[in-house]
């Protein structure tokens, strides 16, 4: 079970700059925050993965990609999102919830 140190702690290690999302998994019960209920998606570190794919090195590997459009941050799909806007992608911490 995590404290609100605990909480704090952990969000310290993250990148500076790191929008902080709140998007609730669908659950049944309400329980005790721990740390690896804790998802945290490094625009990063898909950057990386983009750029080594680009190069011919490494397999694919489909890491979530999140955006802020409208206020909102939702996750990014290329199928859906509008061609003639340019996605905002950003690193976001998701946390369990209901």
């Amino acid at each position: 079970m995590m404290t609100a140190e605990d909480l704090i702690v952990y969000l310290q290690k993250l990148p500076k700059g790191t929008i902080i999302g709140c998007v609730f998994l669908q659950c049944s019960d309400i329980c005790p925050l721990e740390e690896h209920m804790l998802e945290f998606f490094d625009k990063a570190k898909y950057d990386e993965q983009a750029s080594e794919i680009r190069r011919g090195r490494g397999p694919w590997v489909e890491i979530p990609q999140y955006i802020v459009r409208n206020g909102q941050i939702m996750e990014y799909s290329i199928h859906t999102f509008p061609p003639e806007e340019i996605p905002q992608f950003v690193s976001v911490l998701v946390f369990p919830g209901y």
